[in-house]
């Protein structure tokens, strides 16, 4: 799948105290032969608002990933960056699914 998709994060806040959560998408491309250690990482990221209802559904608003390359190996890891200064979610942010559409 060479080209541009977008991106929606599925989550749920533990807390119903309201805040923002940070998510990074890493997006990892090898080719058939290369080395584990020469992958190319692009990095996306997103701020969403949690509201104020614990596990209530959130997705996020779409994120364009623009590195997906005819590749033979394509990884998208999903991490939540709860030390950057604006992620202000007290709780812990549920992971619930990714969902990928071809832009």
């Amino acid at each position: 799948m060479a080209g541009n998709v977008t991106a929606t994060i599925y989550w749920s806040p533990s807390v119903g105290t309201g805040g923002n959560v940070v998510w990074d998408l890493i997006n990892t491309s090898l080719q058939a032969g290369s080395l584990v250690t020469d992958a190319t990482d692009e990095t996306d990221t997103t701020t969403s608002a949690a509201g104020g209802t614990a596990e209530a559904l959130i997705l996020t608003s779409a994120i364009t990933v623009s590195t997906l390359l005819s590749a033979s190996f394509q990884r998208i890891v999903v991490q939540r960056q709860a030390t950057h200064a604006s992620d202000t979610l007290a709780g812990d942010a549920w992971f619930l699914g990714l969902h990928l559409v071809r832009a």
